[in-house]
């Protein structure tokens, strides 16, 4: 009976991830897909920020009222740094390069975001905890530079309230703006839906259920489904966008999951290892405990 609740459990935090990579690569393509009907770059962004917010904001205030720390001046500056290369910097890059680009090429570079978000931390002696909330920042690779990610995980340490360091993450987005009044305007029911996906289903609904996988199977677990998600980007913009698959382009998408996966072969082996070291200093620590107490009882 154990057995068969362990198995569905495994089927389940599978069928979440695999729709979790689902959501993320439907996100490539909606995006691209807002830019290509003339919404503007940063009136997607703050649309997209906003409609978020309305989502998380309740969630936050309801789940972590009793929770949340006071606002101090120090909590502000974290703010405005994780708004500003998290979420301004960012995604502002990330819409410019999607506009020039293909959603597959996108989705391929994002893949490399693990191995330099790793190196960085280890350049920077940043400490990294797989086994918490926190550790999910220097593996998550999506809407981040490893930048942000390395900075957004010291900062969690000092705020344990995840969701509304998000939401005031998305309210500080805020400050975009665009100089022509008429690219605000949304014209068509598609451009709303665009919007409406990338924030309330990507920012909100994709958020939690990535928070679950990694609280259920670790990081790594995730991250082992990234080139899922390039595959079926590949497939989603090659059906409603148009795009074209070319030899040189999966060849280079090939080598750089197989970069990733060698990075999570290598991360993995060195959990494994710390783990196993933790493992021999608690039996040690038995022993001595155990001895300390027969030598107490000869006496």
């Amino acid at each position: 009976m154990a057995m068969e609740e362990g198995a569905l459990a495994k089927v389940k935090l599978v069928a979440a991830v695999v729709v979790l990579e689902m959501l993320i690569a439907g996100f490539h393509v909606v995006s691209r897909a807002a830019l290509d009907m003339g919404v503007s770059k940063m009136a997607f962004l703050v649309y997209r920020n906003g409609s978020a917010l309305l989502v998380i904001a309740p969630v936050a205030y309801f789940l972590e009222k009793k929770d949340r720390p006071p606002l101090t001046l120090r909590l502000m500056i974290d703010f405005f740094m994780l708004a500003a290369v998290g979420v301004t910097f960012t995604q502002g890059l990330y819409i410019l390069g999607l506009y020039y680009l293909s959603p597959t090429y996108v989705s391929v570079i994002q893949n490399s975001v693990p191995a330099i978000t790793f190196v960085m931390a280890a350049v920077l002696r940043d400490a990294i905890n797989d086994n918490t909330f926190r550790g999910y920042p220097q593996t998550e690779r999506r809407y981040s530079y490893p930048e942000s990610k390395i900075y957004l995980d010291r900062r969690m340490s000092h705020h344990v309230c995840e969701l509304s360091l998000f939401v005031w993450m998305d309210g500080s987005a805020a400050p975009f703006f665009e100089s022509n009044i008429e690219r605000w305007k949304i014209h068509s029911g598609g451009e709303l839906l665009t919007i409406l996906y990338a924030g309330v289903v990507v920012l909100g609904i994709a958020w939690y259920i990535m928070i679950w996988c990694i609280n259920k199977g670790g990081p790594h677990f995730v991250s082992v489904f990234q080139p899922l998600q390039t595959v079926m980007v590949a497939i989603m913009a090659s059906i409603f966008l148009g795009d074209r698959l070319y030899i040189g382009g999966v060849i280079g998408a090939v080598v750089i999951v197989a970069g990733l996966y060698c990075v999570l072969w290598a991360k993995s082996k060195e959990t494994k290892s710390n783990g196993d070291l933790l493992s021999e200093r608690s039996l040690a620590q038995n022993l001595l405990h155990e001895e300390s107490y027969i030598m107490i009882e000869d006496l």
